[in-house]
C-alpha cells in the first residue's frame, strides 16, 4: 500500500474514482559483484 510510504497525493476524475491507486508494485533490476576477501594481519 503506498500510503505505508506517506504517499498519500490522488487526484478526483471527472469519471469517478481517483487517478493513482493504493497498490503497488516494485520492480527492481540489479547488479552485483563479488569482491575477494581481504586478509586480516
Amino acid at each position: 500500500d503506498r500510503k505505508d510510504f506517506g504517499l498519500r497525493w490522488n487526484q478526483a476524475l471527472e469519471t469517478g474514482g481517483v487517478l493513482v491507486g493504493d497498490k503497488v508494485e516494485l520492480m527492481l533490476e540489479i547488479e552485483a559483484v563479488k569482491q575477494a576477501a581481504q586478509k586480516v594481519a
